[in-house]
Protein backbone atom coordinates (compact mmCIF):
# COMPACT_ATOMS: atom_id res chain seq x y z
CA UNK A 1 0.00 0.00 0.00
CA UNK A 2 1.35 3.77 -0.63
CA UNK A 3 1.56 5.65 1.44
CA UNK A 4 -1.10 9.30 0.00
CA UNK A 5 0.93 12.62 -0.79
CA UNK A 6 -0.81 15.83 1.49
CA UNK A 7 -1.26 18.61 -0.92
CA UNK A 8 -1.49 20.82 1.97
CA UNK A 9 0.74 19.07 4.57
CA UNK A 10 0.17 19.82 8.15
CA UNK A 11 3.28 21.35 10.55
CA UNK A 12 5.56 18.34 11.31
CA UNK A 13 5.71 16.77 14.62
CA UNK A 14 8.29 16.81 17.42
CA UNK A 15 10.93 14.26 17.08
CA UNK A 16 9.57 11.31 19.58
CA UNK A 17 12.44 11.82 21.70
CA UNK A 18 11.32 14.67 23.50
CA UNK A 19 8.08 14.37 26.67
CA UNK A 20 4.54 13.65 25.47
CA UNK A 21 3.28 16.75 26.63
CA UNK A 22 5.65 18.70 25.69
CA UNK A 23 6.10 16.77 22.00
CA UNK A 24 2.57 17.41 21.25
CA UNK A 25 1.82 20.82 22.56
CA UNK A 26 -1.33 22.20 21.21
CA UNK A 27 0.42 24.72 18.77
CA UNK A 28 2.20 21.73 16.97
CA UNK A 29 -1.11 20.31 15.56
CA UNK A 30 -4.28 21.51 13.86
CA UNK A 31 -7.16 20.78 15.37
CA UNK A 32 -10.22 18.42 15.27
CA UNK A 33 -11.89 19.97 12.66
CA UNK A 34 -9.06 21.25 10.59
CA UNK A 35 -8.08 17.65 10.80
CA UNK A 36 -11.08 16.25 9.54
CA UNK A 37 -11.46 19.18 6.99
CA UNK A 38 -8.03 17.82 5.20
CA UNK A 39 -8.99 14.06 5.78
CA UNK A 40 -12.22 14.79 3.78
CA UNK A 41 -10.50 16.70 1.20
CA UNK A 42 -7.54 13.84 0.97
CA UNK A 43 -10.33 11.44 0.13
CA UNK A 44 -12.16 13.95 -2.83
CA UNK A 45 -8.46 14.51 -4.35
CA UNK A 46 -7.91 10.80 -4.10
CA UNK A 47 -11.27 9.86 -5.72
CA UNK A 48 -12.49 7.18 -2.90
CA UNK A 49 -15.73 6.73 -2.69
CA UNK A 50 -17.25 7.04 0.55
CA UNK A 51 -20.35 8.83 2.79
CA UNK A 52 -20.56 9.99 6.37
CA UNK A 53 -24.00 7.80 7.47
CA UNK A 54 -25.05 9.68 10.54
CA UNK A 55 -24.84 12.81 13.16
CA UNK A 56 -23.00 14.63 10.45
CA UNK A 57 -24.77 17.91 11.57
CA UNK A 58 -21.91 19.34 13.32
CA UNK A 59 -18.94 18.31 11.09
CA UNK A 60 -16.56 18.71 10.52
CA UNK A 61 -15.91 21.10 13.80
CA UNK A 62 -18.09 19.25 16.03
CA UNK A 63 -17.41 15.60 15.37
CA UNK A 64 -19.34 14.55 18.88
CA UNK A 65 -18.34 10.98 20.29
CA UNK A 66 -17.92 8.97 16.88
CA UNK A 67 -18.24 9.15 13.20
CA UNK A 68 -19.64 6.49 11.20
CA UNK A 69 -18.06 6.19 7.45
CA UNK A 70 -19.01 3.86 4.98
CA UNK A 71 -16.76 3.20 2.07
CA UNK A 72 -16.22 1.23 -0.86
CA UNK A 73 -12.32 1.27 -0.64
CA UNK A 74 -11.34 -0.05 2.15
CA UNK A 75 -7.74 0.38 1.79
CA UNK A 76 -7.14 3.67 0.11
CA UNK A 77 -9.81 5.06 2.54
CA UNK A 78 -7.64 3.46 5.35
CA UNK A 79 -4.39 4.64 4.01
CA UNK A 80 -5.37 8.28 4.01
CA UNK A 81 -6.90 8.26 7.58
CA UNK A 82 -3.53 6.84 8.81
CA UNK A 83 -1.40 9.46 6.75
CA UNK A 84 -3.67 12.42 7.41
CA UNK A 85 -3.94 11.23 11.35
CA UNK A 86 -0.34 10.69 11.62
CA UNK A 87 0.38 14.18 10.23
CA UNK A 88 -1.87 15.96 12.77
CA UNK A 89 -0.29 14.07 15.59
CA UNK A 90 -2.70 11.55 16.65
CA UNK A 91 -1.21 7.93 17.23
CA UNK A 92 -3.95 5.61 15.41
CA UNK A 93 -5.43 1.95 16.09
CA UNK A 94 -8.14 -0.56 15.53
CA UNK A 95 -9.99 -0.96 18.90
CA UNK A 96 -12.18 -3.54 17.43
CA UNK A 97 -13.07 -5.47 14.59
CA UNK A 98 -16.33 -5.84 14.19
CA UNK A 99 -19.04 -7.94 11.10
CA UNK A 100 -18.66 -5.45 8.31
CA UNK A 101 -16.39 -2.53 10.37
CA UNK A 102 -13.61 -1.59 12.07
CA UNK A 103 -13.57 1.07 14.90
CA UNK A 104 -10.02 3.41 14.84
CA UNK A 105 -9.31 5.16 17.89
CA UNK A 106 -7.56 8.35 17.08
CA UNK A 107 -5.18 9.58 20.22
CA UNK A 108 -2.84 12.63 20.75
CA UNK A 109 -2.04 14.37 24.01
CA UNK A 110 -3.79 17.88 23.49
CA UNK A 111 -4.77 19.74 26.85
CA UNK A 112 -5.15 16.41 28.02
CA UNK A 113 -6.12 13.16 26.53
CA UNK A 114 -7.95 13.73 23.54
CA UNK A 115 -9.90 10.98 21.34
CA UNK A 116 -11.64 10.54 18.19
CA UNK A 117 -13.27 7.68 17.35
CA UNK A 118 -14.12 6.66 13.61
CA UNK A 119 -15.84 3.59 12.87
CA UNK A 120 -15.37 2.15 8.96
CA UNK A 121 -17.48 0.15 7.45
CA UNK A 122 -17.54 -1.11 3.94
CA UNK A 123 -21.09 -3.23 4.61
CA UNK A 124 -23.92 -3.24 6.65
CA UNK A 125 -24.18 -6.55 8.58
CA UNK A 126 -26.19 -8.54 11.04
CA UNK A 127 -24.96 -11.59 11.79
CA UNK A 128 -22.63 -12.40 8.63
CA UNK A 129 -25.46 -11.36 6.54
CA UNK A 130 -24.89 -8.21 4.66
CA UNK A 131 -28.16 -6.09 4.92
CA UNK A 132 -26.28 -2.71 2.97
CA UNK A 133 -23.62 -2.62 0.32
CA UNK A 134 -21.30 -0.16 -0.46
CA UNK A 135 -21.84 -0.21 -3.99
CA UNK A 136 -24.62 2.15 -3.42
CA UNK A 137 -22.25 4.81 -2.98
CA UNK A 138 -22.10 5.09 -6.79
CA UNK A 139 -25.39 6.47 -7.15
CA UNK A 140 -26.83 7.62 -3.39
CA UNK A 141 -24.39 10.01 -1.52
CA UNK A 142 -24.25 13.93 -2.15
CA UNK A 143 -22.04 16.62 -1.09
CA UNK A 144 -22.21 18.16 2.21
CA UNK A 145 -20.49 20.77 3.86
CA UNK A 146 -17.02 19.50 2.40
CA UNK A 147 -17.90 15.99 2.49
CA UNK A 148 -20.55 13.23 1.20
CA UNK A 149 -23.23 11.99 2.78
CA UNK A 150 -25.97 9.36 1.96
CA UNK A 151 -29.23 10.76 -0.01
CA UNK A 152 -32.24 10.96 2.59
CA UNK A 153 -33.37 7.59 1.65
CA UNK A 154 -30.44 5.81 1.76
CA UNK A 155 -29.60 7.00 4.78
CA UNK A 156 -33.48 6.47 6.64
CA UNK A 157 -32.99 2.48 5.26
CA UNK A 158 -29.36 1.69 6.99
CA UNK A 159 -30.48 3.59 10.05
CA UNK A 160 -34.00 2.02 10.12
CA UNK A 161 -32.02 -1.51 9.34
CA UNK A 162 -29.19 -1.11 12.19
CA UNK A 163 -32.47 -0.58 14.76
CA UNK A 164 -34.66 -3.01 13.86
CA UNK A 165 -32.18 -5.74 12.74
CA UNK A 166 -30.21 -5.49 16.12
CA UNK A 167 -32.90 -4.78 18.35
CA UNK A 168 -36.17 -5.39 17.11
CA UNK A 169 -37.36 -1.64 17.81
CA UNK A 170 -37.09 2.17 17.08
CA UNK A 171 -36.02 4.26 19.53
CA UNK A 172 -39.05 7.27 20.28
CA UNK A 173 -35.41 9.70 19.05
CA UNK A 174 -35.25 8.41 15.67
CA UNK A 175 -38.74 7.94 14.70
CA UNK A 176 -39.94 11.50 13.25
CA UNK A 177 -36.39 11.89 10.87
CA UNK A 178 -36.59 8.01 9.49
CA UNK A 179 -40.14 8.63 8.73
CA UNK A 180 -39.19 12.33 6.56
CA UNK A 181 -36.39 11.12 4.91
CA UNK A 182 -37.87 7.95 3.93
CA UNK A 183 -40.50 9.96 2.52
CA UNK A 184 -38.49 12.40 0.60
CA UNK A 185 -36.29 10.00 -1.25
CA UNK A 186 -38.09 6.34 -2.25
CA UNK A 187 -35.72 5.27 -4.27
CA UNK A 188 -32.36 5.49 -2.03
CA UNK A 189 -34.66 3.94 0.38
CA UNK A 190 -35.25 0.89 -2.31
CA UNK A 191 -31.65 0.97 -3.64
CA UNK A 192 -29.85 0.69 -0.34
CA UNK A 193 -32.94 -2.83 0.76
CA UNK A 194 -33.95 -4.24 -2.22
CA UNK A 195 -31.06 -6.50 -2.95
CA UNK A 196 -31.24 -8.08 0.28
CA UNK A 197 -34.93 -8.22 0.94
CA UNK A 198 -36.57 -8.48 -2.86
CA UNK A 199 -38.79 -5.43 -3.46
CA UNK A 200 -42.10 -6.76 -1.99
CA UNK A 201 -40.91 -6.85 1.50
CA UNK A 202 -39.46 -3.36 0.67
CA UNK A 203 -42.55 -1.73 -0.44
CA UNK A 204 -44.40 -3.00 2.83
CA UNK A 205 -41.50 -1.64 4.86
CA UNK A 206 -41.63 1.22 3.53
CA UNK A 207 -44.97 1.82 3.51
CA UNK A 208 -44.82 1.79 7.20
CA UNK A 209 -42.23 3.69 7.97
CA UNK A 210 -43.83 6.41 5.44
CA UNK A 211 -46.82 6.09 7.63
CA UNK A 212 -44.80 5.81 11.10
CA UNK A 213 -46.60 2.54 11.87
CA UNK A 214 -43.57 1.45 13.84
CA UNK A 215 -45.89 -1.23 15.80
CA UNK A 216 -46.45 -2.44 12.46
CA UNK A 217 -42.64 -2.60 11.67
CA UNK A 218 -41.37 -4.67 14.99
CA UNK A 219 -44.29 -7.00 14.14
CA UNK A 220 -42.34 -7.20 10.62
CA UNK A 221 -38.71 -7.83 12.16
CA UNK A 222 -39.11 -12.00 12.00
CA UNK A 223 -39.73 -11.71 8.65
CA UNK A 224 -37.34 -9.53 7.83
CA UNK A 225 -34.38 -11.50 9.38
CA UNK A 226 -35.96 -14.87 7.77
CA UNK A 227 -36.02 -13.51 4.06
CA UNK A 228 -32.61 -11.62 4.82
CA UNK A 229 -31.02 -14.78 5.75
CA UNK A 230 -32.64 -17.15 3.17
CA UNK A 231 -32.02 -14.49 0.04
CA UNK A 232 -28.62 -14.26 0.92
CA UNK A 233 -27.88 -18.30 1.27
CA UNK A 234 -29.80 -18.42 -1.91
CA UNK A 235 -27.74 -15.93 -3.80
CA UNK A 236 -24.22 -17.24 -3.03
CA UNK A 237 -24.21 -19.80 -0.43
CA UNK A 238 -20.34 -20.46 -0.05
CA UNK A 239 -19.38 -17.08 0.28
CA UNK A 240 -21.94 -16.63 2.82
CA UNK A 241 -21.46 -19.59 4.81
CA UNK A 242 -17.87 -18.47 5.06
CA UNK A 243 -19.00 -14.91 6.28
CA UNK A 244 -21.01 -16.43 9.37
CA UNK A 245 -17.53 -18.29 10.08
CA UNK A 246 -16.05 -14.81 9.72
CA UNK A 247 -19.06 -13.75 11.99
CA UNK A 248 -18.41 -16.25 14.82
CA UNK A 249 -14.16 -16.05 13.97
CA UNK A 250 -14.39 -12.13 15.30
CA UNK A 251 -17.11 -12.75 17.87
CA UNK A 252 -14.04 -14.91 19.51
CA UNK A 253 -11.13 -12.36 18.53
CA UNK A 254 -12.49 -9.90 20.96
CA UNK A 255 -11.96 -12.25 23.70
CA UNK A 256 -9.06 -13.46 22.33
CA UNK A 257 -7.45 -9.96 22.01
CA UNK A 258 -9.87 -7.53 24.01
CA UNK A 259 -9.47 -3.82 23.50
CA UNK A 260 -10.43 -3.29 27.72
CA UNK A 261 -7.90 -2.93 30.04
CA UNK A 262 -7.27 -4.55 33.58
CA UNK A 263 -5.65 -1.88 35.50
CA UNK A 264 -4.44 -2.06 39.70
CA UNK A 265 -3.46 0.28 41.83
CA UNK A 266 -1.78 -0.22 44.98
CA UNK A 267 0.30 1.54 47.56
CA UNK A 268 0.39 1.76 51.44
CA UNK A 269 -2.83 2.99 52.93
CA UNK A 270 -3.65 6.34 52.30
CA UNK A 271 -1.55 6.88 49.56
CA UNK A 272 -4.68 8.41 47.20
CA UNK A 273 -6.03 4.88 45.30
CA UNK A 274 -9.22 5.31 45.44
CA UNK A 275 -9.21 8.82 44.60
CA UNK A 276 -7.31 7.79 41.56
CA UNK A 277 -9.23 5.18 40.56
CA UNK A 278 -12.30 7.28 40.38
CA UNK A 279 -11.13 10.09 38.21
CA UNK A 280 -9.25 7.71 36.02
CA UNK A 281 -12.88 6.27 34.72
CA UNK A 282 -13.79 9.89 34.11
CA UNK A 283 -10.75 11.02 33.04
CA UNK A 284 -10.07 7.89 30.05
CA UNK A 285 -13.96 7.67 29.49
CA UNK A 286 -13.68 8.44 26.16
CA UNK A 287 -11.14 5.63 25.11
CA UNK A 288 -13.32 2.65 26.42
CA UNK A 289 -16.79 1.55 26.21
CA UNK A 290 -17.69 1.42 30.20
CA UNK A 291 -15.85 1.37 33.25
CA UNK A 292 -16.00 -1.28 36.68
CA UNK A 293 -14.37 -0.46 39.51
CA UNK A 294 -13.08 -3.03 42.40
CA UNK A 295 -12.15 -2.56 45.99
CA UNK A 296 -10.16 -5.28 47.77
CA UNK A 297 -12.19 -8.63 46.33
CA UNK A 298 -14.68 -8.83 43.46
CA UNK A 299 -17.52 -9.62 46.44
CA UNK A 300 -18.39 -12.93 44.31
CA UNK A 301 -18.02 -14.92 47.32
CA UNK A 302 -19.12 -13.95 50.55
CA UNK A 303 -16.73 -12.44 52.95
CA UNK A 304 -15.64 -15.01 55.40
CA UNK A 305 -16.31 -12.97 58.30
CA UNK A 306 -20.18 -13.09 57.33
CA UNK A 307 -19.96 -16.46 56.68
CA UNK A 308 -18.29 -16.91 60.26
CA UNK A 309 -21.51 -15.29 61.90
CA UNK A 310 -24.01 -16.98 60.16
CA UNK A 311 -22.71 -19.82 62.31
CA UNK A 312 -22.12 -18.33 65.69
CA UNK A 313 -18.31 -18.18 65.57
CA UNK A 314 -15.65 -15.29 66.50
CA UNK A 315 -12.47 -16.32 64.21
CA UNK A 316 -10.55 -13.40 66.08
CA UNK A 317 -10.71 -15.38 69.46
CA UNK A 318 -9.14 -18.39 68.43
CA UNK A 319 -7.28 -17.94 65.30
CA UNK A 320 -5.49 -14.57 65.82
CA UNK A 321 -2.52 -13.44 68.34
CA UNK A 322 -1.90 -10.31 69.35
CA UNK A 323 2.12 -9.11 69.69
CA UNK A 324 4.32 -6.29 70.45
CA UNK A 325 5.52 -5.12 67.46
CA UNK A 326 9.12 -4.79 67.02
CA UNK A 327 9.38 -2.13 64.48
CA UNK A 328 7.11 0.15 66.62
CA UNK A 329 7.76 0.10 70.44
CA UNK A 330 4.47 -0.20 72.26
CA UNK A 331 2.59 -0.72 69.47
CA UNK A 332 0.69 -3.75 68.52
CA UNK A 333 -0.27 -6.18 65.79
CA UNK A 334 -2.52 -8.62 65.63
CA UNK A 335 -1.54 -11.50 63.40
CA UNK A 336 -3.70 -14.29 61.95
CA UNK A 337 -2.78 -17.79 63.05
CA UNK A 338 -0.98 -20.34 59.99
CA UNK A 339 -4.50 -22.33 59.56
CA UNK A 340 -6.34 -18.93 59.55
CA UNK A 341 -4.30 -17.00 57.34
CA UNK A 342 -4.43 -20.59 54.67
CA UNK A 343 -8.17 -20.45 54.59
CA UNK A 344 -8.22 -16.81 54.10
CA UNK A 345 -5.39 -17.29 51.18
CA UNK A 346 -6.94 -19.97 49.08
CA UNK A 347 -10.46 -18.70 49.76
CA UNK A 348 -9.95 -15.42 48.32
CA UNK A 349 -8.07 -16.46 45.99
CA UNK A 350 -11.06 -18.66 44.50
CA UNK A 351 -12.80 -15.29 44.52
CA UNK A 352 -10.58 -13.66 42.26
CA UNK A 353 -10.39 -16.67 39.94
CA UNK A 354 -13.95 -16.37 39.44
CA UNK A 355 -14.29 -13.00 39.21
CA UNK A 356 -11.60 -13.44 36.14
CA UNK A 357 -14.43 -14.78 34.33
CA UNK A 358 -16.33 -11.21 34.71
CA UNK A 359 -12.96 -9.55 33.50
CA UNK A 360 -12.60 -11.88 30.55
CA UNK A 361 -16.11 -10.57 29.63
CA UNK A 362 -16.12 -7.28 30.36
CA UNK A 363 -12.58 -6.37 28.14
CA UNK A 364 -13.45 -8.61 25.76
CA UNK A 365 -16.16 -5.94 25.12
CA UNK A 366 -13.50 -3.17 25.05
CA UNK A 367 -14.65 -1.76 29.37
CA UNK A 368 -11.83 -0.81 31.61
CA UNK A 369 -11.55 -2.73 34.91
CA UNK A 370 -9.65 -0.86 37.85
CA UNK A 371 -8.89 -2.31 41.04
CA UNK A 372 -8.06 -0.50 43.74
CA UNK A 373 -5.57 -3.29 45.78
CA UNK A 374 -6.23 -6.81 44.51
CA UNK A 375 -4.29 -9.66 45.64
CA UNK A 376 -1.46 -7.93 46.12
CA UNK A 377 -2.62 -6.70 49.45
CA UNK A 378 -1.72 -10.25 51.20
CA UNK A 379 1.58 -9.21 50.75
CA UNK A 380 1.26 -5.82 51.71
CA UNK A 381 -0.52 -6.18 54.84
CA UNK A 382 0.42 -7.05 58.20
CA UNK A 383 -0.92 -10.08 59.68
CA UNK A 384 -0.53 -13.09 57.19
CA UNK A 385 1.22 -15.41 59.01
CA UNK A 386 2.70 -17.02 55.80
CA UNK A 387 5.28 -17.28 53.54
CA UNK A 388 5.84 -14.77 50.88
CA UNK A 389 6.53 -16.98 48.78
CA UNK A 390 3.48 -19.44 49.21
CA UNK A 391 1.29 -16.10 48.41
CA UNK A 392 3.83 -15.26 45.04
CA UNK A 393 3.14 -18.91 44.40
CA UNK A 394 -0.90 -18.74 43.85
CA UNK A 395 0.13 -14.99 42.67
CA UNK A 396 1.21 -16.80 39.36
CA UNK A 397 -2.01 -18.49 39.05
CA UNK A 398 -4.07 -15.87 38.79
CA UNK A 399 -4.83 -14.05 35.39
CA UNK A 400 -2.63 -10.79 35.19
CA UNK A 401 -3.03 -7.18 34.74
CA UNK A 402 -2.41 -5.10 32.16
CA UNK A 403 -1.18 -2.28 34.41
CA UNK A 404 0.58 -1.91 38.15
CA UNK A 405 0.61 1.04 39.70
CA UNK A 406 2.36 1.77 42.79
CA UNK A 407 1.55 5.31 43.81
CA UNK A 408 4.26 6.47 46.00
CA UNK A 409 4.73 9.16 48.29
CA UNK A 410 6.60 10.47 51.08
CA UNK A 411 5.32 8.10 54.22
CA UNK A 412 5.18 11.36 56.70
CA UNK A 413 2.49 12.84 53.70
CA UNK A 414 0.95 9.94 53.71
CA UNK A 415 1.10 9.56 57.67
CA UNK A 416 -0.84 13.63 57.38
CA UNK A 417 -3.61 11.47 55.53
CA UNK A 418 -3.93 8.59 57.52
CA UNK A 419 -3.07 8.86 61.53
CA UNK A 420 -4.00 5.64 62.00
CA UNK A 421 -0.97 3.86 60.98
CA UNK A 422 2.31 4.65 62.41
CA UNK A 423 5.17 5.77 60.31
CA UNK A 424 6.95 2.72 60.50
CA UNK A 425 4.24 0.13 59.48
CA UNK A 426 3.66 2.95 56.07
CA UNK A 427 7.36 2.60 55.47
CA UNK A 428 7.24 -1.01 55.90
CA UNK A 429 4.90 -1.11 53.43
CA UNK A 430 6.17 1.19 50.85
CA UNK A 431 9.29 -0.69 51.34
CA UNK A 432 7.50 -4.04 49.83
CA UNK A 433 5.54 -2.54 46.99
CA UNK A 434 8.89 -1.11 45.51
CA UNK A 435 10.03 -4.81 45.87
CA UNK A 436 6.82 -5.90 44.89
CA UNK A 437 6.60 -3.54 41.77
CA UNK A 438 10.29 -4.19 40.27
CA UNK A 439 9.16 -7.92 39.98
CA UNK A 440 6.41 -7.39 38.40
CA UNK A 441 7.24 -6.73 34.42
CA UNK A 442 3.94 -5.04 33.85
CA UNK A 443 4.33 -2.39 36.97
CA UNK A 444 5.52 1.01 37.30
CA UNK A 445 5.67 3.74 39.59
CA UNK A 446 3.70 6.71 39.78
CA UNK A 447 5.23 9.54 42.21
CA UNK A 448 1.67 11.53 44.03
CA UNK A 449 3.57 14.28 45.05
CA UNK A 450 2.03 17.15 42.86
CA UNK A 451 -2.34 17.09 42.41
CA UNK A 452 -4.44 14.32 41.86
CA UNK A 453 -5.34 15.49 38.37
CA UNK A 454 -1.19 15.30 37.60
CA UNK A 455 -1.26 11.88 39.31
CA UNK A 456 -4.34 10.68 37.10
CA UNK A 457 -3.41 12.17 34.07
CA UNK A 458 0.76 10.03 34.51
CA UNK A 459 -1.34 6.73 35.34
CA UNK A 460 -3.64 7.28 32.18
CA UNK A 461 -0.90 7.94 29.93
CA UNK A 462 1.68 4.65 31.30
CA UNK A 463 -2.29 3.15 30.64
CA UNK A 464 -2.21 4.19 26.74
CA UNK A 465 1.23 3.46 26.02
CA UNK A 466 0.16 -0.25 26.58
CA UNK A 467 -2.38 0.16 24.08
CA UNK A 468 -0.21 1.96 21.38
CA UNK A 469 3.22 0.29 21.75
CA UNK A 470 4.97 2.89 19.65
CA UNK A 471 3.94 5.79 21.47
CA UNK A 472 1.80 9.24 21.44
CA UNK A 473 4.01 11.00 19.65
CA UNK A 474 4.50 10.01 16.12
CA UNK A 475 7.57 9.56 14.10
CA UNK A 476 8.80 11.81 11.70
CA UNK A 477 8.03 9.33 8.75
CA UNK A 478 6.19 6.02 9.59
CA UNK A 479 5.45 3.88 7.02
CA UNK A 480 2.03 2.99 7.33
CA UNK A 481 0.87 -0.27 7.73
CA UNK A 482 -0.28 -3.28 5.85
CA UNK A 483 -4.20 -3.88 6.13
CA UNK A 484 -6.16 -5.84 3.90
CA UNK A 485 -9.66 -4.73 2.56
CA UNK A 486 -12.31 -6.45 4.35
CA UNK A 487 -15.04 -8.64 2.22
CA UNK A 488 -17.72 -6.87 1.05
Amino acid sequence: MTTPKLSRPFPKAASGTEPVREALAPPSFPTTGEFLAEFFAQLQEQAIDYAVLRNYQGLPEKPGRDIDLLTADYAGFVAILLETARRAGYAARIFRKYDGMDKFHLVRWCRGLEVLEIDVAWAIRWKGISLVSADLLESCRRPCQGFFTLCSGAEAAISLMKQVMYHGTVPEKYKPQLARLAGADRAGFFTALSTCFGDALVTKLFDLTCQSNWQGIETLVPELRRQAAARALTLNPPEQILRWLNFIWLNLLKFLRPSGRFVVLIGPDGSGKSTISQKLQDYLQPLFQGSRYFHGHFMIIPRLGDLAKLIGVNPSEKSSVIRPDPQAPGEQVIEFGWLRSCIYLFYYSLGYLLGHGMIFRVRGRGELVIFDRYYYDYLIQPGMSLPAWLIMMVLHLLPKPDLVVYLRNDPQVILSRKPELTLKELVRQGEVCSRLIHRLPQGRVVETTGSPDDTTAKVAKMLVDTMFPRGLTPPAEPAIPQMGAGIS
